[in-house]
């Protein structure tokens, strides 16, 4: 009976530690199931951080290699901007070296022009007063004109005096054209025949709702683009008088119908575009001077006396003159004939004053070496000395009064 109850106790004790080892078995199972389905997770995001760095890393190394490229066509670009730049550079300097060797050759040139128009001025003071000299009628001059003043009465000898005024004009056109964009005012005819307006751009511009304005004074014409009007590029538009006799010939020719451009010295034409802006002007001036000699001739008997010849230019104003600029060299020869007086125009002596005068459309100031006094030769005696009569025909058909810039030379 013992013996069963302590095979009975043992039994329920065993069963009781057999329920506590089964109960801490199911524990640590769960726990090991859970520990699994952690590193299952952590294991699959591992897997995952790991893909996406070398995703990352692979992009890295594309954006680095990107870079490296833009920085090496960057130092490429660079270096051709640097050469292009040396080249313009270079060029510039040799088209202003350029630009500074012609503007000397013509200013060299523009002096010994000058020079040249006093020598002949005083070669045609010579000619006429032989031909006055030897009554030969000279042939007509332009815009000339000549006169008598008659002698007093009770003289015993007869004295004619003749005054002979020679006027030359000349003119040039002065023109300025400026442009906003990529039309230009390429051209305008003077005479009112057509305006051309020129397209220096990459690509068709409408012309709806532009204009051109022309001004000529007090007169001004205004001529509408029709809202179909394309200029393609490099392409140039010209528009036409109705009385010009051009053919109408869309769209780089039109003629206007019943209607002609303003003309005149002065015009002004200007390019608006659809929103009242000037993007493009052309003006042009018409610019008048001349030259004007007077001389004045008399004989008494069988001697005659030519007097003085003045040479000036007139730019704008007739009566603003060149001769203020230059002091004047007179030299007097006389003979048993009459008396010969040469009045020039030489680079004055005294204080500086403003720059000598220069003929329009001319910016540097005239050389004061391109003009000398003319020189009379050994011949002649100054001052109203007595000269031998077979001196006068002698130097007046051979004598040759050379002008340079460095020096002066008498053939005889």
């Amino acid at each position: 009976m013992q013996m069963q109850m302590n095979r009975q106790e043992m039994e329920e004790l065993y069963e009781v530690k057999l329920h506590d080892l089964q109960a801490l078995l199911e524990q640590r199972t769960s726990d090991s199931a859970r520990a699994r389905e952690e590193w299952l997770s952590y294991k699959s995001r591992m897997e995952g951080t790991a893909s996406r760095i070398e995703e990352l890393e692979a992009q890295n190394a594309s954006l680095t290699n990107r870079v490296r490229d833009l920085e090496r066509l960057l130092d490429q670009e660079r270096e051709w901007h640097s050469r292009a730049m040396r080249s313009k550079d270079e060029e510039l300097s040799k088209l202003r070296a350029e630009i500074e060797q012609q503007l000397a050759e013509y200013q060299d040139l523009l002096d010994i022009k000058v020079a040249l128009d006093m020598e002949i001025a005083a070669y045609r003071k010579l000619l006429e007063g032989e031909e006055t000299r030897l009554n030969i009628t000279p042939a007509g001059s332009p815009a000339s004109e000549m006169y008598s003043t008659p002698h007093p009465r009770g003289t015993k000898r007869k004295r004619t005096f003749i005054a002979r005024r020679e006027e030359h004009s000349n003119s040039d056109l002065q023109v300025s054209a400026s442009a906003k964009g990529d039309l230009e005012v390429s051209d305008h005819c003077a005479e009112g025949k057509y305006v051309a307006v020129h397209n220096k751009g990459t690509k068709d511009m409408p012309l709806a709702g532009w204009k051109i304005c022309r001004q000529s004074g007090d007169d001004e014409f205004t001529f509408k683009f029709h809202r179909t009007h394309v200029i393609k590029p490099k392409a140039t538009i010209t528009i036409w008088s109705a009385d010009c006799g051009a053919e109408h010939k869309p769209p780089e020719h039109l003629v206007m119908r019943n209607q002609k451009w303003p003309h005149g010295d002065s015009l002004r034409t200007v390019l608006v575009n659809s929103d009242g802006e000037e993007v493009a002007c052309r003006e042009s001036n018409k610019r008048q001077f001349s030259r004007l000699l007077e001389r004045s001739s008399g004989h008494s008997g069988g001697g005659f006396r030519s007097g003085n010849e003045h040479m000036f230019h007139e730019h704008g104003d007739p009566t603003a003159t060149a001769v203020a600029a230059f002091g004047q060299a007179t030299s007097t020869c006389s003979t048993n004939m009459g008396t010969l007086q040469i009045r020039t125009a030489a680079p004055s002596c005294r204080a500086p004053g403003p720059q000598l005068w220069r003929p329009a459309g001319h910016h540097h100031p005239l050389s004061p070496r391109a003009i000398r006094p003319l020189r009379v030769p050994h011949h002649f005696y100054h001052e109203r000395r007595r000269m031998p009569r077979s001196v006068v025909p002698k130097w007046s058909h051979r004598a040759l009064l050379r002008i340079s810039p460095v020096i002066h030379k008498e053939s005889f």
